[in-house]
């Protein structure tokens, strides 16, 4: 039976965690807006290019994420390649007008999302494919292999064995025998 000190510890150690962790959260939140404002037109264009990485993660309720997994892996490589192009085209201080009217910084993130899309669609379909064709690949040898097999030993080998007496059989047999000995 729980007793009211049992029952108030969970409570106490809960929000002295929750106490704990919220200087943690606040200083992490005024990093973010400090660089925010340094480095404002790069985080506007992380944030519009993960756009389907978040609307599928909330669309996707399957156990495993792996649509999830496959559009977030291709976005962000897609973000990667388009803040390496900006960089190179505009160099560290961009203007933000610069950044969102080059088509570059939206086709990458975005159409590498859509190949995520397209690569968990088709994926299953090649797959099964290939595993088709591996086991009637495998079922062909195995056949060559038991034709070579019966030329080598004969038809014999393909023909069904009689199954061995059960052993009953085996023990009437016996008893039979041992009768027919004695007399």
């Amino acid at each position: 039976m729980p007793t009211a000190s049992n029952e108030k510890k969970p409570q106490a150690s809960q929000a002295l965690q929750e106490s704990r962790s919220k200087p943690v959260v606040s200083i992490l939140l005024t990093c973010l807006v400090i660089l925010a404002g340094i480095y404002s037109p790069w985080i506007l264009l992380v944030s519009f290019a993960l756009l389907p990485s978040l609307l599928v993660r909330m669309v996707d309720k399957s156990e495993n994420h792996f649509l999830s997994f496959s559009v977030t892996g291709l976005n962000i490589m897609g973000l990667l390649l388009a803040l390496q192009h900006s960089y190179n085209t505009y160099g560290s201080s961009p203007r933000p007008g610069m950044l969102f009217q080059d088509w570059v910084n939206w086709v990458l993130p975005f159409g590498s999302a859509w190949l995520g899309v397209l690569f968990f669609m088709a994926f299953p379909i090649v797959f099964a494919a290939v595993m088709e064709i591996t086991l009637q690949h495998k079922e062909r040898r195995l056949k060559d292999q038991q034709k070579i097999l019966l030329k080598v030993w004969g038809t014999q080998l393909g023909q069904k064995t009689t199954a061995p007496p059960k052993q009953d059989e085996r023990d009437d047999d016996k008893s039979e025998k041992e009768k027919g000995e004695k007399e």
